[in-house]
């Protein structure tokens, strides 16, 4: 059986069904991809991933690995997008070749769990950040009150959550204003943010005074077992997620097929930079068993770097950032939601858009309807956990579509980007996710197989939604 047919045209052609005027530039593609990527965790994570690996060289290592896997799924995703420039990044992927089924499954386990699960967990730690920064400053915060429904649910309501959902709800109108509107406003964030960690990152490597003698950096340590690097990967891997993303609006790009190998490979490269220079700049600053005992590195770092007025400054980017990346997720998720609705896979009210034609605003709002239930009913360890295993699992079937796709074009003419190194690019960072993948199961069962449990209900609303739909058609003839 035979796949879609390849597109026949030049990479550098333009998006034929839209003015310039209500796409996105290349500029505004990279900046899209980097704040769906940087939140919290460039300057959190590093001291769970201290905590459980035996010194610095292991530390940089997990962190450059984790780097170049990002870098060579880039690349995957890249060649894919060339081959199938639709909005929707990984749905237009699986559509294109295993069929609707797998790309309704994708759809499904987003809305439910790995869009909207992420959207949720960086609300949480964008609130998280902001009532610290209260705090540091005097103003008194309550704790709230939480119920637990069983080992999966917890029903909180806090001042954490209360402000979670308005923020959540708030971006959500926000990005009413439309496409190119709401590329803007990320382009002006990211600066930010983007500025305020090379600031954080110059200031260590010119004035950090951390004394760690080189030989501790390549001591061991014989107690931290293999489980123990595969913890550390997975964390390291949920802090560069969201790179995955930046395919996900390729239909609404100037130049689809020019475009997106740059907007993938120069955003992943830029991330990949940002997160290494604050992992650096950690090191530099604090002692490495300093560093994996701290719940608030950065912000002990940036005391000792620019004094008491650090850690309110390193606060506040991280609430940008996080802000950002909170932005961007929700600014993204609808377009493939509208895509997937056109394509009769989603109720129509999906598909609905404001007079520009293309601002999917139902989608914006059930989105943001669903990340608020989220958010007051499932933690934020959870929440990561449903996120991340929903996101190995199609990233897993994006990359082997690669192949799926080769195998059928083989003697098409190809224009365009192909991954560099094939098959060992793809090969390599399809057997990481399959192995994180494996280790975030047996680490966290419970909520892993919940997620997975979404996953197979999405499978058999597909199928009854086929079988019941077959049914009507046939009786309306």
């Amino acid at each position: 059986m035979k796949g879609p047919i390849e597109h026949q045209q030049d990479p550098g052609s333009k998006n034929q069904n839209e003015s310039p005027d209500n796409l996105l530039s290349r500029g505004q593609g990279i900046a899209l991809l980097i704040g769906n990527t940087v939140a919290s965790g460039v300057f959190v994570v590093g001291s769970a991933v201290a905590g459980v690996l035996p010194n610095p060289i292991a530390f940089l290592a997990v962190w450059a690995a984790g780097g170049l896997l990002v870098l060579f799924g880039a690349m995957t995703f890249a060649e894919l997008g060339d081959r199938f420039p639709t909005t929707g990044g990984q749905y237009a992927f699986l559509k294109g070749t295993y069929g609707p089924a797998v790309a309704f499954t994708f759809g499904w386990a987003s809305l439910f769990v790995y869009q909207t699960g992420g959207i949720a967990a960086v609300a949480i730690a964008f609130s998280h950040s902001v009532l610290n920064v209260l705090q540091s400053l005097g103003v008194p915060v309550s704790s709230g009150y939480s119920w637990h429904l069983g080992r999966l649910v917890t029903v909180a309501i806090s001042p954490n959550s209360v402000l979670a959902v308005i923020v959540v709800m708030g971006l959500t109108i926000t990005h009413f204003a439309g496409l190119r509107t709401s590329a803007r406003l990320q382009v002006s964030v990211e600066a930010a943010v983007v500025i305020g960690i090379l600031a954080f990152s110059t200031l260590g490597a010119v004035t950090g005074r951390a004394s760690i003698p080189i030989r501790s950096w390549f001591s061991v340590d014989t107690g931290h077992a293999s489980a123990r690097w595969a913890t550390a990967f997975a964390l390291v891997w949920w802090a560069y997620d969201g790179w995955d993303r930046g395919a996900w609006l390729t239909g609404e790009l100037e130049r689809p097929r020019r475009d997106l190998p740059r907007v993938m490979i120069v955003g992943s490269a830029l991330v990949i930079g940002l997160y290494l220079a604050v992992q650096i700049t950690l090191l530099c600053t604090l002692q490495y068993r300093e560093l994996a005992a701290s719940s608030d590195a950065a912000q002990r770092a940036a005391d000792r770097l620019i004094g008491a007025v650090g850690p309110l400054a390193i606060s506040l980017l991280i609430s940008v950032s996080c802000l950002g990346c909170l932005s961007t997720g929700i600014m993204t998720g609808p377009y493939v939601y509208r895509q997937i609705a056109r394509d009769g896979l989603l109720p129509k009210i999906f598909s609905r858009t404001a007079r520009d034609g293309r601002t999917p605003q139902m989608a914006l709002l059930l989105q943001g309807l669903w990340c608020c239930v989220l958010l007051v009913s499932g933690s934020y360890i959870s929440l990561v956990i449903y996120a991340t295993t929903a996101a190995l699992v199609f990233q897993v079937l994006s990359a082997c579509a690669l192949f799926v796709a080769r195998s059928r074009r083989a003697q098409a003419k190809l224009f365009g980007y192909r991954v560099p190194v094939y098959p060992f690019v793809p090969v390599l960072f399809m057997g990481s996710c399959l192995y994180m993948l494996v280790a975030l199961m047996t680490e966290s069962p419970r909520e892993s197989l919940f997620c997975l449990f979404i996953v197979a209900v999405g499978i058999g609303t597909y199928v009854i939604r086929q079988r019941f739909g077959k049914q009507a058609r046939d009786l309306t003839r």
